[in-house]
């Protein structure tokens, strides 16, 4: 597709793409430039899906492998009015999608099941999710430099750290960005030219509704609002496949912290502006309190032991965020596994420039900028 750039260079040990052009040029060239690792991802996701679903849908053979064909009928009729829905709120995001579809010549719904896997897989077969994370939003002039500064730790299974990717889109039309991504898909945090920073936790209630946007695009469309009060509103405003915590903060210090599902969005309250903001995995609000599909004992524990480290310091610099979380989540037996890695990004949004790293040190930074 004629007029797409797509250049990749890696930085703190995670890569980093630029993509230019209109919304299908920069799918496509997306999709082309990572063709290989994206292939590789949606296996690992589909065949996940397969194993953990097997029996609800019957989507493992006698000789156990997978019925790929069974597995994308399945998927195609789940996903069907989540396509539907795509299409019709954020028509900008689905040219994206389809395209890069066409570039790495993979079926929509297998990338969408990618975007999708937090919520589908507490839908459809009563599992949790397979990553999880923690977000601090530090209080004015906590920073060594003074400035606004949105942290976040994102743990997910090792053999998906290969996939991480920053994504900055320069598009013909609206803010360029930067976000923290599985090869451009599932996206959990970013950075806009507006200087509006984002991050989202998961937050699992016993409700879902599949003819909703996977919260990971609606991060994306988030982004690309021109204003921050624009990028909340489109939070609230569109209708949603799951449940997630998000954080967003401005280049001013202005902040919300917001709960959403997919029948309802909470802004919570936020009486201190003064003091710093922590968020785990599980819901603050009393609307998903209710609605809570576990009893998050160990997010309740790190949400603590963040607390505990943020409250009261000043002149932190990235180092000193990144090693909070290594000290919150060390004790969590399901955090601390071999099994699983952690990414910690952290947001300048006057700077509009992330940092970010792979790993439990608290050290290796690389560093993107808008």
């Amino acid at each position: 597709m004629s007029g797409a750039q797509a250049s990749l260079e890696t930085i703190g040990g995670i890569s980093t793409i630029t993509i230019t052009g209109t919304p299908r040029q920069m799918g496509h060239a997306l999709g082309q430039r990572l063709k290989s690792r994206i292939d590789v991802l949606v296996q690992d996701v589909c065949t996940k899906i397969a194993l953990l679903a097997d029996d609800e849908f019957g989507l493992v053979n006698d000789d156990k492998s997978i019925n790929n064909k069974r597995l994308t009928a399945v998927l195609t009729e789940l996903l069907q009015p989540c396509i539907d829905g795509i299409r019709e709120q954020t028509p900008q995001v689905w040219m994206e999608l389809e395209s890069l579809s066409a570039g790495a010549d993979i079926n929509p719904v297998k990338l969408l099941a990618v975007h999708a896997i937090d919520d589908l897989l507490p839908t459809i077969a009563n599992r949790s999710p397979l990553a999880s994370s923690a977000s601090i939003m530090l209080a004015p002039g906590q920073r060594d430099n003074h400035e606004p500064c949105l942290a976040m730790q994102w743990r997910i299974p090792a053999i998906w750290a290969p996939h991480l990717c920053v994504v900055r889109r320069i598009p013909s039309h609206g803010p360029t960005t930067l976000t923290i991504s599985l090869n451009g898909l599932h996206t959990v945090a970013g950075i806009s030219e507006a200087g509006n920073a984002i991050t989202s936790n998961e937050m699992h209630c016993n409700e879902a509704h599949l003819e909703g946007i996977p919260i990971p695009l609606l991060i994306d469309a988030a982004l690309s609002g021109p204003t921050v009060d624009d990028a909340i509103g489109r939070l609230e405003k569109y209708k949603c496949m799951g449940s997630r915590a998000i954080f967003v903060l401005n280049r001013d210090h202005k902040r919300a912290s917001l709960e959403i599902s997919a029948s309802n969005a909470v802004i919570l309250g936020d009486p201190m502006e003064d003091s710093p903001r922590v968020h785990t995995s599980h819901p603050l609000h009393q609307a998903f309190v209710n609605e809570a599909a576990q009893s998050y004992t160990d997010s309740k524990h790190q949400m603590k032991k963040l607390a505990q480290s943020v409250r009261s310091k000043n002149g932190v610099n990235i180092q000193d965020i990144s090693s909070w979380f290594t000290k919150s989540s060390s004790e969590l037996i399901d955090m601390s596994s071999a099994g699983s890695t952690s990414c910690v990004c952290i947001f300048e949004p006057l700077k509009r420039s992330v940092h970010c790293h792979i790993g439990d040190s608290s050290s290796g930074f690389g560093s993107a900028q808008l």
